[in-house]
C-alpha cells in the first residue's frame, strides 16, 4: 500500500504558486469572478422576490377592496328590500326634515354617493324650505 505524503504535495503547491505568474492570475481571477457573480446573483434574487411580494401584496388589496365593496353593496339591497334602514340616516332625515319644515329621504348608495331629497307640496312651501337654507 502506497502511503501519500500531503506534506510534500503541498510544499509542491507553495513552489508552484510562487513560481508561476499565470497561476496566481487565473486563481485570483476565478475568485473574484466567483465572488461577483455570488454578490450579483443575491442582488437579482433579492429584488426580483421584493418586486414580485409588493405586486402580489398590491393585487390582494385591490381583490380585497373589490369583495368588500361588493359585500356591502349586496347588504345595502338586503337592506333596502327588507324595509330595514339606517338609524342614523333614519334620524337625520328626521332632523332635517324638523329644520327644514317638509318631508327629506336620504337615499345612499355604496361608495358614499347618494341623493338628499326634499319634497314640497307648493309654491309658497319651496319658499319657506328655501328660507330655511339660506
Amino acid at each position: 500500500m502506497r502511503r501519500v505524503d500531503w506534506r510534500a504535495g503541498l510544499d509542491r503547491l507553495r513552489r508552484l504558486w510562487s513560481r508561476s505568474l499565470r497561476l496566481r492570475t487565473v486563481a485570483i481571477t476565478v475568485a473574484l469572478s466567483a465572488i461577483a457573480v455570488t454578490v450579483i446573483g443575491a442582488y437579482i434574487s433579492t429584488s426580483v422576490r421584493t418586486n414580485l411580494f409588493e405586486s402580489r401584496k398590491d393585487q390582494v388589496v385591490i381583490e380585497a377592496g373589490r369583495a368588500a365593496t361588493s359585500a356591502q353593496e349586496v347588504f345595502t339591497a338586503a337592506g333596502e328590500a327588507s324595509g330595514h334602514r339606517d338609524p342614523n340616516v333614519q334620524r337625520l332625515e328626521q332632523e332635517l326634515a324638523d329644520k327644514l319644515g317638509a318631508k327629506v329621504a336620504i337615499k345612499h348608495s355604496s361608495g358614499g354617493k347618494g341623493r338628499l331629497v326634499v319634497s314640497y307640496n307648493s309654491l309658497d312651501e319651496l319658499d319657506g324650505i328655501l328660507a330655511h337654507i339660506r
